[in-house]
């Protein structure tokens, strides 16, 4: 249980990082990713990171961090 929370607030990080406008490394796009797919965060939280990182703007690094969790 506590995994769990531990994984949706650090998810929860991510979020605020993103609503700040800060770029996410390479990696960390690719651990959100991997989160979403996985279904291992809850699915406010899914679409809560989407919505953020879409109105911050992507860069190529979370794109290749994106695409590396699909492939």
């Amino acid at each position: 249980m506590f995994q769990a929370q531990d994984q949706n607030r650090e998810f929860g990080a991510i979020i605020t990082r993103l609503i700040q406008k800060e770029n996410l490394t390479r990696d960390t796009a690719k651990d959100a990713f991997i989160s979403v797919l996985n279904n291992d965060v809850t699915e406010m939280q899914q679409g809560a990171f989407l919505a953020a990182l879409a109105a911050k703007g992507e860069t190529r690094q979370e794109v290749a961090g994106a695409w590396e969790a699909i492939y």
